[in-house]
């Protein structure tokens, strides 16, 4: 039998040898000494005897000992030899009484190079095993600014905390949001055996789904798959999934992944195409597009409490009458911002026989997510951006835009050069709008500075306004818009006047009706499609629309001096035909540094990650352990 299993073993090596040949690669083991060549080294740890998963054994420690295995450690040389005689002497003991003796290796990078025991790690290997016992040395490479490094570091972090050795992500930020998932963040977690022991089990059972799924086909390591899993199917109860439950879950999460082993997953559409099709849309009807749509949208607050939630609403209500005969809409409120409830949730909505469902806040993307995957024959959109996902689209707008014209009629308008902006919560697109309103100020006046206040912080230092007054603010930037329930002055821009009186001078304005106009007139016409089709590459849809696609736009009262109006317009009409872009260089940040080169236009991506001010921006960014729980889901909302 065991002559019969080298023939196997050495028939894979001989596969994997001129498959790797095929593919231009070395058809033979990795090489610690090739491997590490150039290399400055900070330390070597001994770790001493341990467990180590076989698929992260690589390679050997010296090229002489590597030509005798292929790539999978499978061996090369022919029955008969010496090398064969102990392969099969080894496959005997491991049949009879299993393989005992520990390995010595290295690990570099979190990957294992055999000084001694390549034989017993082949025969292993063979039999697929999960692991084996070694005495391990760790080389430690000095820390650079590379990625591969950032993420090792981060490994080593994490190792310390967990002992686990058997994972492995390609992002930054992966080690650190796995803890948080497990909600096992402290090295006294992991010590308890029975929580390590059912991470372990959790993981190979899903490892081995996983495999079986053919995702070694996809270039995304086991680890990212699992992270992405159990943020979406949660971590609590998997050790009581069969893997027959697994296998579905996995079978609707595959588009996610997909995704993850794309460079640029994200396609954003900065105009609306209204372009019809003969196709229906998104595959969801096999003939012309449903003429009939009904249509949900999930709040997260009350209508009546909340100036977002009831500017959507609004929207709701254009939609209403733009569509009237053609299509249904629905408000539901209040929607659980937890993943699970909100899924919970939105699953009974979309089993009220909706064929839209629009969530309108960040903070619902989790559950939205969710929902999509078990009920995909639901179109899902949220109301966020720069979200890589392929069951539901996203769509937000380019506020930024109007916020650099009401930063120029403020920095026109200041007496004192001192302008407030109250800011809510710290998310991209916030720091997008504040940078904006703050190279708007610059436009008009140099001088100018604006002093950013956040509302959202755990313990304010006061009233923002009264404190930004104190400063010597005269003109001040606070929230878009008002409820008719909680009427007040105090939004967009205003003038604080020595009275205490305040005059309202402009604000920007959301136009979410004619965006859902435009979005459901996409679907109605077929022109959804569209988006999806592209170049064939599979990618995330976000609509990032403007100004130019007037779901954005400022208004102003006359009290403004004829020539800022004028100067209003011109600005208005440049950003909407593209002559003027908000984020043109020369810009530099608060420390001086140039963040956008003169001549440069900031690329959409860099917009939509913003995470630094501009440099006449009095002020900082708060940390998300400073602001509220409701601020802190929106800026990280998902965590998936």
């Amino acid at each position: 039998m065991s002559r019969e299993d080298y023939d196997k073993a050495l028939k894979s090596g001989r596969k994997a040898f001129q498959d790797a040949r095929a593919e231009g690669q070395s058809p033979y083991l990795r090489v610690l000494e090739e491997d590490t060549a150039g290399i400055d080294m900070d330390s070597e740890v001994s770790l001493g005897v341990m467990d180590i998963p076989l698929d992260k054994i690589v390679g050997t420690n010296s090229h002489a000992r590597s030509l005798s295995f292929a790539q999978n450690f499978m061996p090369l040389l022919p029955y008969g030899t010496e090398f064969s005689a102990k392969w099969i002497s080894l496959c005997e003991s491991h049949l009879e009484e299993g393989i005992r003796h520990a390995i010595q290796v290295y690990e570099y990078m979190n990957y294992f190079y055999v000084v001694e025991g390549n034989k017993r790690v082949s025969v292993l290997k063979y039999f697929g095993a999960v692991s084996i016992p070694a005495q391990v040395t760790r080389m430690i490479p000095r820390r650079t600014n590379a990625k591969e490094s950032r993420i090792y570091f981060e490994f080593l972090r994490f190792y310390r905390i967990s002992q686990v050795n058997f994972l492995w992500f390609s992002q930054e930020g992966s080690f650190d949001q796995l803890l948080q998932t497990l909600g096992m963040e402290t090295a006294k977690d992991w010590e308890d055996r029975e929580k390590s022991s059912i991470f372990r089990t959790n993981y190979y059972q899903f490892r081995k789904v996983y495999k079986a799924h053919k995702g070694d086909l996809l270039k995304i390591t086991t680890g990212d798959a699992f992270l992405k899993y159990i943020m979406v199917f949660g971590y609590k109860d998997m050790y009581r999934k069969t893997e027959s439950e697994m296998e579905t879950e996995l079978e609707g999460l595959w588009p996610e992944l997909q995704l993850l082993e794309k460079e640029e997953p994200i396609g954003i559409y900065t105009q609306p195409d209204e372009t019809p099709t003969k196709r229906g849309f998104w595959g969801l009807f096999t003939q012309a597009p449903k003429q009939n749509l009904k249509i949900a949208f999930a709040y997260v607050d009350g209508k009546d409490e909340s100036s977002w939630t009831y500017a959507h609403e609004l929207g709701r209500l254009y939609l209403d009458e733009a569509f009237e005969g053609q299509i249904q809409t629905q408000s539901y409120e209040r929607i659980p911002i937890d993943g699970e409830k909100g899924c919970e949730a939105l699953c009974r909505i979309a089993e009220e026989g909706y064929d839209v469902i629009f969530t309108t806040s960040q903070r619902l993307i989790t559950a939205s997510l969710k929902a999509a995957i078990r009920h995909p024959e639901v179109r899902f959109l949220n109301c966020s951006v720069h979200v890589p996902y392929q069951h539901l689209r996203t769509y937000f707008g380019r506020m930024f835009e109007a916020k650099m014209l009401t930063g120029a009629i403020a920095g026109s308008m200041t007496e004192t050069d001192r302008i407030g902006y109250i800011a809510d919560y710290p998310t991209a697109s916030t720091m997008a709008s504040i940078n904006a309103f703050a190279l708007g100020t610059q436009l008009v006046n140099p001088r100018a500075k604006v002093y950013l206040e956040w509302s959202a912080l755990k313990e304010p230092q006061g009233n923002s306004a009264e404190l930004l007054k104190k400063n010597g603010i005269d003109i001040l930037s606070n929230q878009d818009m008002i409820t008719p329930q909680n009427a007040s002055k105090r939004f967009g821009v205003y003038q604080l006047q020595k009275d205490g009186t305040v005059r309202n001078i402009a604000m920007p304005v959301w136009n979410w009706g004619i965006f859902y106009k435009k979005l459901i007139r996409s679907l109605l016409s077929g022109s959804w499609e569209n988006d999806s089709a592209g170049d064939g590459a599979v990618k995330a849809i976000n609509y990032w629309w403007g100004m130019a696609a007037g779901v954005i736009d400022v208004v102003y009262t006359q009290a403004l001096p004829d020539r800022t109006k004028h100067m209003v317009e011109v600005l208005k009409r440049s950003i909407k035909d593209g002559s003027l872009m908000v984020f043109e260089g020369l810009i530099h940040n608060q420390d001086g540094e140039v963040m956008v080169p003169e001549g440069s236009v900031l690329d959409t991506e860099k917009i939509v990650t913003m995470d630094w001010l501009v440099e006449n921006v009095v002020g900082r960014i708060p940390s998300i352990e400073e602001v509220t729980e409701e601020a802190a889901s929106a800026m990280n909302p998902i965590i998936i």
